[in-house]
């Protein structure tokens, strides 16, 4: 899958949109598509992003990034520990020899559970110059497949194409982001990025692959192995 961005512009594979306070740049490179994208504040002074009015919104469904929920956590740690020793000693007395033996032990077990809770943030406080990812999720599950779109359609060493308009994408998405700056009186700032699917494609194994580019022999816990680099001209950030 490729897609393009109706307010933003491709740079070096990946989708960027940038204004006067902030640059964002996408990577939606994962199985059945990630929305992950980094906000970098390119101003001199701190912005603060929004989470709970900002939200990613696909074939007209929104859906929150914020939620109040809490992530909870726990491990559980035991450990048991034991001691033992015995002494023997012989003793003679008027009705014969006889060996006694004396054993003690001891046994000692310990156990601790730890919970850690994790709240998400409502807002980022973003200092100037610095950037915040986030890894979004899945939001295309299955392929595009007809009657007349398969890989039995296609022969093993061709590729097959096909093309759609922002009108006929199966599947339109935006990017919606409120933030504000610390700007006296400053009123807060919408981001409405939007994107679709602009082509899909069967790709045959060597092609997704790439040409070898170098190839590196290491060696990885005493086997010897290689490493091949090749050119991998489908990973782009636009893609997926």
């Amino acid at each position: 899958m490729e897609t393009e961005g109706k307010n933003s512009t491709t740079v070096d594979g990946y989708h960027r949109y940038e204004n006067d306070d902030v640059r964002v740049t996408y990577d939606f490179w994962g199985s059945g598509g990630k929305v992950s994208f980094r906000i970098t504040n390119t101003s001199d002074l701190p912005i603060y992003i929004d989470w709970t009015k900002s939200h990613l919104i696909y074939n007209g469904v929104s859906h929150d990034y914020w939620s109040d929920s809490e992530k909870t956590t726990s491990f559980y740690f035991s450990n048991t520990s034991a001691f033992g020793s015995s002494n023997a000693s012989f003793q003679v007395s008027g009705w014969g020899a006889t060996v006694v033996t004396v054993a003690t032990g001891s046994r000692r077990s310990s156990a601790q559970t730890t919970t850690v809770r994790e709240r998400p943030k409502q807002m980022t406080h973003l200092p100037p110059h610095s950037s915040v990812d986030l890894v979004g999720s899945e939001i295309m599950s299955d392929g595009i497949f007809d009657c007349d779109f398969n890989w039995s359609k296609v022969k093993t060493t061709k590729t097959s194409k096909r093309t759609f308009s922002p009108e006929d994408s199966p599947l339109r998405f935006r990017n919606y982001l409120t933030y504000s700056s610390q700007a006296p009186s400053a009123q807060p700032t919408v981001i409405d990025n939007e994107f679709y699917i602009s082509s899909a494609e069967f790709v045959p194994y060597k092609a997704y692959w790439g040409r070898q580019e170098s190839v590196r022999k290491c060696t990885i816990q005493g086997v010897s192995v290689l490493e091949y680099e090749r050119t991998r001209a489908y990973r782009k950030g636009i893609s997926w």
